[in-house]
């Protein structure tokens, strides 16, 4: 039982980061399954900080109606933190019914997190009950490098790279 879940560490950890997830045979966490994810992808690759992420997902129904979505997306570092939760109820956007054609997107206008690799979990609720949720989906690259300019990356020690100012009063 040890050997397998080290195995299992390791092939997460040698995971490559990708523009497009086909997420039609993965194994789902929760949910009804009737409204599911069947693709998950990334404008880019990989992403320095401070560069704008669009993400967008694809649903594949029963042929039933399914109103009222509720999307989550969650970013979360290698501890397991959730470092960004994304949902369109946060925008008071909640009106919204399915059709199979449609495409979901989420913007990231400047993702300011420390360099490094991020996991994400997609969440979808409909109809007043979770039909979706799948852990460790997509991995998220953040590229070497800062919003600030600053030649050493590694000085920074922060999860979170926020714009700020400083200055000096008298």
């Amino acid at each position: 039982k040890t050997e397998e879940m080290i195995q299992q560490y390791l092939a997460e950890d040698n995971q490559q980061a990708r523009s497009v997830y086909d997420l039609s045979k993965v194994q789902r966490s929760l949910g009804k399954q009737k409204l599911v994810f069947t693709e998950l992808s990334f404008d880019k690759i990989s992403y320095r900080p401070g560069d704008d992420v669009e993400i967008k997902m694809k649903l594949r129904s029963d042929g039933e109606r399914y109103a009222d979505l509720l999307f989550g997306v969650n970013i979360s570092d290698s501890m397991g933190n959730c470092v960004i939760h994304l949902s369109n109820i946060f925008l008071n956007q909640i009106n919204i019914s399915h059709r199979e054609e449609a495409v979901y997107q989420f913007r990231i206008e400047g993702i300011n997190i420390k360099p490094g690799r991020y996991v994400v979990r997609l969440f979808i609720r409909a109809n007043e009950e979770t039909q979706d949720w799948i852990d460790n989906t997509a991995i998220l690259e953040i590229d070497d490098g800062n919003i600030y300019s600053f030649e050493n990356s590694q000085m920074i020690q922060g999860l979170v790279q926020p714009r700020f100012t400083f200055k000096q009063i008298v």
